[in-house]
């Protein structure tokens, strides 16, 4: 740890998800560039167990969990000037104290915004708005994964353009290139099924209720399994639902995948039905995987895939993903060509290397 600049990277939680993921692929790469400070606001770290073994980092407790805004930021505040980090990161709407606590210090400060919870998927909060206008005046850049955001950046927090940048996600192709298929293989049905899968961290927003709908639909005019990934507070909701369900006999919940590459792998289509999203790492990792992808029209997620597919990510409801999904199964040629597509256009656009020297160069600038 001698030498080297300590980041402090403040996450609401550390539970396995896209910037969590995000976060494990740039650490690991940086190796011991850096020594990393990490902070969940809920104490959940679930995500360490992407980190190399060989990566220098901590866990520090949340220093102000409870008390008044003044209270927490006063403590938050003490905290920054007592550990002096050579560079504080901030990670979406459950950091946004800290940006505030650090005004006035001479600590360089990155926030990044990967998206929103269920209650601001249709708009955004007046309150949030203000506060994060606020917050993120003193910051110096502020890094969004998706146009989408950009835009909500520019028109409503009026971040400037300067200061904002839009740097894609990535994905590490060469990992998906040689998956462990063997890994999860007993999952899965030894049928001629074609199998659909989802994974994602099962909150509400996720809407899996939405694909468990189309599935169920399609089971009845095709031989299909449906495999659900992950894990989070909504899992007990979901598995009642799916004992709702006339397919439940063909719906498989699988719970937490440690490498999606060796979950993917197995699949023949990859379906999405968030309520609100920007730009899943799940939708990048099955085009890079050369799947066809259905989805509902949320966020970024018709420009992660190619533009012969760009036709299966449509609407907002059950309806609309089962058109989706019928076509491409009723179709073996089609679910080739979109894969194939798919993952040229990842190749193109979404390297994971481009990524992390972006965000290296973009560190070391700022902590000089």
């Amino acid at each position: 740890m001698e030498g080297r600049p300590s980041i402090l990277h403040v996450f609401s939680t550390f539970n396995i998800g896209g910037p969590q993921v995000r976060f494990a692929q740039l650490a690991n790469a940086w190796e011991d560039q850096f020594h990393h400070h990490i902070i969940a606001m809920d104490g959940a770290t679930n995500c360490t167990s992407l980190l190399n073994d060989k990566l220098s980092f901590e866990v520090e407790n949340n220093p102000a969990p409870t008390g008044g805004l003044v209270h927490r930021l006063k403590t938050l505040r003490q905290f920054l000037q007592q550990h002096k980090p050579a560079l504080l990161v901030t990670y979406n709407w459950g950091a946004i104290e800290w940006a505030l606590a650090r005004w006035g210090l001479s600590i360089p400060h990155i926030h990044i915004e990967d998206g929103f919870g269920p209650e601001e998927q249709n708009q955004q909060i007046p309150r949030r708005v203000w506060f994060r206008k606020i917050a993120l005046k003193g910051a110096d850049s502020v890094i969004v994964p998706s146009q989408t955001l950009a835009k909500i950046a520019t028109d409503y927090w009026q971040v400037p353009s300067r200061k904002l940048h839009f740097i894609p996600n990535g994905v590490d192709l060469k990992h998906l290139d040689n998956p462990e298929r063997q890994r999860y293989r007993s999952l899965f049905s030894r049928s001629s099924a074609l199998r659909i899968g989802t994974l994602a961290r099962i909150r509400k927003e996720k809407n899996i209720p939405r694909l468990i709908d189309a599935f169920e639909w399609l089971s009845k005019h095709h031989d299909i399994e449906l495999y659900i990934a992950g894990d989070g507070p909504e899992l007990d909701s979901v598995s009642d639902y799916v004992q709702q369900s006339s397919a439940q006999s063909r719906i498989h919940l699988v719970g937490n995948i440690k490498n999606p590459a060796d979950f993917i792998c197995h699949l023949d289509v990859f379906a999405l039905s968030s309520d609100t999203e920007q730009m899943p790492y799940s939708v990048l990792e099955a085009a890079g995987a050369s799947l066809p992808v259905a989805a509902v029209d949320v966020g970024d997620v018709k420009n992660l895939v190619a533009e012969e597919n760009r036709q299966f990510v449509n609407g907002n409801d059950s309806e609309a993903l089962k058109i989706s999904l019928e076509e491409i199964l009723s179709d073996a040629d089609l679910r080739q060509r979109l894969g194939a597509a798919n993952r040229t256009f990842c190749q193109q656009h979404f390297d994971q290397n481009v990524m992390i020297e972006r965000y290296l160069n973009m560190t070391l600038e700022l902590i000089g």
